[in-house]
C-alpha cells in the first residue's frame, strides 16, 4: 500500500472513532436532559400543589372559619353579666 492510502485510511478510522465517541457522549447527555426535564416538571407540579395546600391552610385557619365552626359545634362565648350591687350617689340624686 502506498503511504497516502495508509494516511487516508488512518484519517478515516480516526474520524469514524471520533464520530462514534460523539454519538455515545451525546446520547448520554440526552438521557440526562430527559431526566432533568422530568425533574423540572415534577418540581413545578409540587410547587403548584404546595401553593394550593397553603391556600387551604390559610383559609381553614382564618378567624371567621374557626368562629363559625365553633358556633356550629356549640362553643359559644358566654357574656358576663354586669350588675351594680349598690346604687351610687349620682344615681340616687337623679
Amino acid at each position: 500500500m502506498k503511504i497516502t492510502t495508509k494516511i487516508l485510511l488512518g484519517f478515516a478510522l480516526l474520524i469514524s472513532g471520533l464520530v462514534m465517541t460523539r454519538i455515545i457522549v451525546s446520547s448520554m447527555f440526552s438521557v440526562d436532559g430527559i431526566a432533568l426535564s422530568q425533574m423540572n416538571t415534577q418540581i413545578a407540579s409540587l410547587d403548584r400543589e404546595n401553593m394550593i395546600l397553603k391556600e387551604r391552610i390559610y383559609s381553614a385557619s382564618s378567624y371567621t372559619v374557626i368562629a363559625s365552626d365553633a358556633a356550629t359545634m356549640g362553643f359559644v362565648e358566654e357574656k358576663s353579666q354586669i350588675s351594680l350591687s349598690n346604687a351610687s350617689s349620682i344615681a340616687i340624686k337623679q
